[in-house]
């Protein structure tokens, strides 16, 4: 019988199998991830999670896909030191060596 998966917490709840939106550079260019934001959610499945590469201009009507959180932690585990992290807040880094940062979250 094969484990059950780790669960992935934020704020007490488990959002592995949970949405987040990922721009179309970091899930099919590759790019690595340098912005997250969490807006408020808007389904039962949606953490409110955005990931962008922040090299790139976005349109999310047509530049992301939706991935669970258990795909974005695994294509950057650097991810889950956030994840607990409340709606209206964003972070970001220089590089995908640097340690994430807190900035002012603002309502596009």
């Amino acid at each position: 019988m094969p484990d059950d998966p780790i669960p992935i917490l934020s704020q007490g709840h488990d959002i592995a199998a949970s949405a987040a939106l990922v721009c179309v550079h970091v899930a099919k260019q590759g790019l690595p991830i340098r912005l997250a934001r969490r807006d408020e959610p808007i389904h039962e499945v949606d953490t409110g999670w955005q990931f962008h590469c922040d090299v790139r201009s976005h349109d999310f009507e047509t530049d992301a896909v939706v991935w669970s959180i258990r795909e974005v932690v695994a294509h950057d585990a650097s991810v889950l030191t956030i994840l607990d992290n409340r709606p209206n807040t964003a972070f970001r880094r220089e590089s995908l060596a640097a340690d994430w940062s807190p900035e002012p979250y603002e309502i596009e």
